[in-house]
């Protein structure tokens, strides 16, 4: 990489500009041709939160906007345009919805330069480990940018968190590095596992899914199924699955439309297969991705928080049953976990509780009380087993939503319990969040 220096003054001092291979480029352009390299393609927006996580929120940003403001999205235009018009180190597509810039072959090889990245190199994509990639497929997806500027805006909420909370184990790549080759030996051919990026939060790994909303019930099974067959691949070759899959709306909005989330967990139920009870599929919008990040690095004392609380109820002198356990119930390792459980005595037989977590919308914990319910109602003396989910959110209520057309499943979880943590005080409700109308202890 050739450096030279050119100085002029500036205010009282002097200031040396750098001009490298060939281009006099200020320390702001470069910051701002290393993010284009990083993420591909960005609008001037995202250009701006990027630069500035603590100040420029990118949520506020995607209000403000859908609001009819216009956010402050020109600090760096000059930048833009000089390196666009004079040295042709980007160029930009035009939409009536915002420009997006991204290098050209030529900045992205002088990228390449200024990074010291060789040919052949194969980086992990995490902690600016960069790898080289043709440019062809580099440069941003055209026929799917919304798509790609949704991930760009995800990535940009993780930096916000990480910036505002001061977490730093909070780290991601996109899909040039966590789209895998593979060999499926069973049907003889060649396979592609193609998610939209990874992140890891902490020591847990999430496969990334971008929802623009475009993709239907059927399409939303193969995909769910191509994660299956790459996932039984890992394992048959003794390599860590990931925690659980991040399936991400572009909307700011909370609460996501019922009707997709059902979509979204019936197709995941239907492709996953025998993994739904290993995998976490995490439904979330963008600005539910703190609760997510949060919660997911809080550690798990599940066990411990619920034998206190629950000791209350125990305690009853009308309580006739055990405390709470914890056991491995399935000895196959594809589903090896440990279930929480307590059981109470009727003159019908054991009332099983099972307790799951469930907060928001995702899918584990559903998963592992139908299990539960699969191989614990074959046991004798088994009166009925009763699900309880319980959530440190306040986000319980979304249960609500997604019944199951599966009779079995329905009438299963329509028995149930919820219960909310989030407070001192521990509320109870049944599966549609109305209030007990018999007592607060279900378990009397």
């Amino acid at each position: 990489m050739l450096k030279t220096f050119v100085s002029f003054p500036i205010l009282k001092g002097v200031f040396t500009l750098p001009i490298i291979s060939g281009f006099k480029l200020a320390p702001k352009q470069l910051k701002i041709l290393k993010l284009l390299f990083i993420y591909r393609g960005m609008t001037p927006e995202q250009i701006v939160c990027a630069l500035n996580p603590e100040k420029y929120d990118r949520l506020e940003f995607m209000d403000q906007k859908s609001s009819g403001k216009t956010p402050r999205n020109n600090l760096y235009s000059k930048s833009l345009k000089s390196m666009r018009e004079d040295y042709s180190l980007i160029s930009r597509i035009e939409r009536r919805t915002g420009d997006v810039y991204f290098l050209t072959k030529k900045g992205y090889e002088f990228m390449q330069e200024y990074l010291n990245i060789p040919p052949g190199k194969i980086g992990l994509g995490y902690n600016e480990d960069f790898g080289y990639f043709d440019y062809d497929l580099y440069r941003p997806p055209q026929k799917q940018l919304l798509h790609h500027l949704s991930r760009v805006d995800f990535f940009l909420v993780l930096k916000n968190i990480a910036a505002k909370e001061s977490i730093s184990v909070i780290k991601h790549r996109d899909n040039l590095y966590s789209s895998v080759k593979y060999e499926d030996d069973e049907n003889n051919k060649s396979r592609k596992f193609m998610p939209d990026g990874e992140v890891m939060i902490g020591e847990k790994k999430f496969w990334i899914e971008i929802d623009t909303g475009t993709e239907f019930a059927d399409a939303l099974t193969q995909k769910f199924r191509g994660y299956s067959d790459y996932i039984s691949y890992l394992h048959k070759n003794g390599q860590k699955i990931a925690d659980g899959i991040l399936f991400i709306s572009n909307k700011t909005e909370s609460a996501l439309d019922k009707t997709r989330s059902l979509t979204i967990i019936r197709s995941f139920f239907s492709g996953i297969g025998e993994w739904d009870t290993s995998v976490n599929l995490i439904i979330g919008s963008l600005t539910d991705v703190k609760n997510i990040i949060m919660r997911e690095l809080r550690p798990n004392h599940d066990y411990d928080y619920l034998s206190k609380i629950l000791r209350h109820y125990f305690q009853s002198n009308r309580y006739n049953g055990s405390q709470l356990n914890r056991k491995i119930l399935v000895s196959d390792d594809i589903k090896k976990y440990e279930s929480m459980f307590s059981g109470t005595y009727t003159p019908n037989g054991r009332n099983v509780f099972v307790f799951e977590r469930f907060e928001g919308i995702e899918t584990i914990g559903l998963a592992r009380a139908f299990e539960f319910n699969n191989v614990v109602k074959r046991t004798k003396n088994i009166n009925k087993i009763i699900p309880v989910f319980y959530s440190f959110s306040n986000r319980i209520k979304s249960i609500e939503s997604l019944f199951f057309d599966n009779d079995e499943k329905l009438k299963f979880l329509e028995r149930g319990y919820c219960l909310d943590l989030k407070e001192d005080i521990p509320k109870w409700t049944n599966i549609k969040g109305e209030a007990l109308s018999n007592s607060n202890n279900p378990f009397i």
